[in-house]
C-alpha cells in the first residue's frame, strides 16, 4: 500500500517491499483501536521497558528538537548535488512510527533484550515477528528473509535479526544474535543519498561484517 485509498502494490506475501506509509497506518490504527495518542502509548511502553534516554521526536524543526533534547547530535545530509550540508528540516510527528525517535545505543540494547524476552509483545506473537514471511531478493546483504518488521538471516549458520534505516541527517542499524546473545547497534548523525544503499550503510556493514568473523572463529554459543 502506498497511500490511502490506493489498492495494494501486490498481494500480500508474495514479495517484499519496505512500507513507510504502513507503519504510519498502523499508528493511527493503535490510535483508533485504544482511544490514545501513538505518542502516550509510546511513552508508556518506554518507561515500562526503562528505556529514559528513548522519546517519540516532537514536532518542529531538528535544530528545535535538539535544544529539547541537548543530547541529540546534529544531523547531516548530503544533497543531489553531493555536498553535505545541516539538516534542518521539520519533523511531522505523523512520521514517528516509521521513523521519529530520539534514542542511544544502550536504549537500544535494552530494546533487543526486552523484545527477545516477551517483555514488548506476547511470546506467541514474538514467534510470528521472527518466522520468515516473504523472501528479499535484493538486499545488499544477499538474499535473506523478512518476518513482521524484522530481517531474518541464517548465513553461514548464524541466526541473525536486524532492521536499518536512514531519516534527514541519521542513519541507524539494530542486529541481534539471539544464540550469542550479542547485540549491535551503529548509530550515525549523517545520511547519503539513497540511490548508493551500499555506500550508504558503508560503516554499519563493515561493523557487522567484522562481528560475523569474530563469531565464524569463535563459533561457541553462550
Amino acid at each position: 500500500m502506498q497511500a490511502y485509498g490506493t489498492p495494494v502494490k501486490f498481494t500480500p506475501g508474495t514479495k517484499f517491499e519496505r512500507s513507510i506509509f504502513g507503519y504510519k497506518l498502523l499508528g493511527k490504527i493503535l490510535e483508533a483501536v485504544t482511544g490514545k495518542k501513538y505518542y502516550i502509548l509510546a511513552r508508556n511502553l518506554l518507561n515500562r521497558l526503562h528505556m529514559h534516554d528513548t522519546h517519540p521526536s516532537d514536532a518542529g524543526y531538528f535544530s528545535a528538537i535538539r535544544n529539547k533534547y541537548p543530547n541529540l547530535v546534529r544531523g547531516f545530509s548530503e544533497n543531489k548535488e553531493g555536498n553535505i550540508i545541516i539538516n534542518n528540516i521539520r519533523h511531522n510527528t505523523d512520521d514517528n512510527p516509521a521513523a521519529g525517535f530520539i534514542s542511544n545505543a544502550n536504549d537500544l540494547i535494552k530494546w533487543n533484550l526486552n523484545l527477545m524476552t516477551s517483555k514488548v509483545v506476547k511470546d506467541n506473537f514474538l514467534q510470528k515477528m521472527l518466522s520468515p514471511q516473504v523472501h528479499i531478493k535484493n538486499h545488499r546483504w544477499g538474499k535473506m528473509t523478512y518476518g513482521y518488521g524484522i530481517q531474518i538471516d541464517y548465513y553461514d549458520g548464524i541466526v541473525e535479526y536486524s532492521n536499518s534505516g536512514t531519516h534527514h541527517g541519521y542513519t541507524s542499524s539494530l542486529i541481534y544474535y539471539p544464540n550469542y546473545h550479542l547485540s549491535i547497534v551503529v548509530l550515525e548523525n549523517i545520511s547519503y543519498q539513497k540511490s548508493n544503499i551500499k555506500r550508504a550503510f558503508s560503516v554499519h556493514d563493515k561493523i557487522r561484517s567484522l562481528v560475523r568473523q569474530h563469531i565464524i572463529l569463535n563459533k561457541r554459543p553462550d
